[in-house]
């Protein structure tokens, strides 16, 4: 079972966005939106479409050397 999460920023009204996830993550509102992080966390490769097993593995060892 596995979990999907959804991030939406808060704007205060009036406001501005401040740290804000989803704009930390480049969030367009379009999904699939796929993320790899390399073994620091960092973000090294986005997909904005549906992503092949093929693309996704190369993606994952490419973040992992």
């Amino acid at each position: 079972n596995s979990n999907i999460v959804f991030a939406y920023d808060y704007i205060p009204e009036g406001g501005a966005i401040e740290n804000g996830y989803y704009t930390t993550l480049g969030g367009r509102g379009t999904y699939p939106y796929t993320l790899v992080l390399d073994k620091q966390g960092v973000i090294v490769e986005i997909f904005h479409s549906s992503v092949t097993y093929e693309m996704l593995k190369e993606a994952v060892d490419k973040a992992l050397q």
